[in-house]
């Protein structure tokens, strides 16, 4: 688990393959992760709480399904094809003038 992070690409990674994801509250992390929409969020540190959110998701099936989809729709977001799109716009917009 994170101690300290930006914004980690390993993130999004998970949440494109649609998969569930246990993240500690550091950097930028809370500003892109619901607890339990959209992920599992935990404080650093603490091991106890990973391994909570660790047997949860895998009891649960359904909800880490869940909350794979979800971070999936974030993760979009974020894609090298959206990203690219906004810059384009931001350029051509400049052009302009």
């Amino acid at each position: 688990p994170s101690r300290w992070e930006g914004l980690p690409l390993t993130l999004l990674e998970a949440w494109a393959a649609g998969l569930a994801v246990v993240v500690t509250r550091v950097g930028g992390i809370p500003a892109l992760c619901d607890d339990m929409v959209n992920a599992i969020v935990i404080e650093s540190e603490d091991s106890q709480a990973l391994c909570r959110a660790m047997r949860f998701l895998m009891n649960n099936p359904a909800a880490a399904e869940k909350m794979g989809r979800e971070g999936h729709r974030v993760a979009s977001i974020y894609s090298w094809d959206s990203v690219s799109r906004k810059y384009e716009d931001i350029y051509r917009q400049i052009a302009r003038g």
